[in-house]
């Protein structure tokens, strides 16, 4: 018996999404899309209209999700560390409060959520895994 894809959840940032657009990576991602998470701040941020990651984004809609209580408190909380903006913020907070590992390809992000013990890894891993 196969276990359920949400067990195997990532949160997704804005630098690894556009990553996987730019590399053409994005049926990999499509693949996936039972394994991902993407915050809402993340997808308002990525996807310029026209593009794969805005077709993505709008039909796997699904895969989009808010902050809870809880997460918009850790959010408030990692928005005032310098070089962390509002879509870091929110997939760090996420990914910290649910205990799933993020995906991203930004140092400070990285740097950031490995203080708070989140599992991190870079978008070329998560493709390939």
């Amino acid at each position: 018996m196969r276990p359920s894809p949400s067990l195997f959840r990532h949160v997704l940032d804005a630098c690894a999404l556009t990553d996987i657009e730019r590399d053409n990576k994005m049926a990999a991602l499509r693949r996936r899309c039972d394994e991902v998470v993407i915050p809402d701040k993340v997808a308002k941020e990525v996807g310029q209209p026209g593009t794969a990651l805005r077709r993505f984004l709008e039909s796997h809609h699904d895969v989009v999700i808010r902050l809870s209580d809880s997460e918009g408190e850790e959010y408030l909380k990692l928005r005032r560390e310098p070089g962390i903006d509002d879509a870091d913020a929110c997939a760090i907070a996420i990914a910290y409060k649910r205990g799933l590992p993020l995906v991203t390809g930004d140092g400070c992000a990285s740097r950031i959520a490995g203080g708070l013990g989140v599992k991190t890894m870079d978008w070329r891993s998560f493709i390939r895994k």
